[in-house]
């Protein structure tokens, strides 16, 4: 598994940039019918993400496993506490 970049920050770089740019999208809008679409794309990411990560489990096995209490799946304030504390 690849511990370190960005990989050793978030388990899912790509769905995390999109779950953002959803949120940027609402902030920018500011309407009501672009919370909607907002949050049902955010539902949608997040329903892919969790997919892919039952898929890397069955891929990848124990190592995954061992992977995933390491790195946060999209808490990236706290994937860099700990990649910090990695490094020390």
């Amino acid at each position: 598994m690849v511990d370190n970049d960005i990989y050793g920050i978030v388990r899912h770089p790509m769905y995390l940039a999109f779950m953002l740019i959803f949120i940027a999208l609402v902030c920018i809008s500011q309407h009501w019918l672009g919370v909607i679409i907002g949050a049902i794309g955010a539902l949608m990411i997040y329903n892919d993400m969790r997919r892919e990560e039952k898929d890397n489990v069955d891929k990848f096995g124990e190592d995954y496993l061992r992977y995933m209490p390491q790195v946060p799946r999209m808490n990236f304030m706290l994937g860099i506490v700990r990649l910090m504390q990695r490094r020390k």
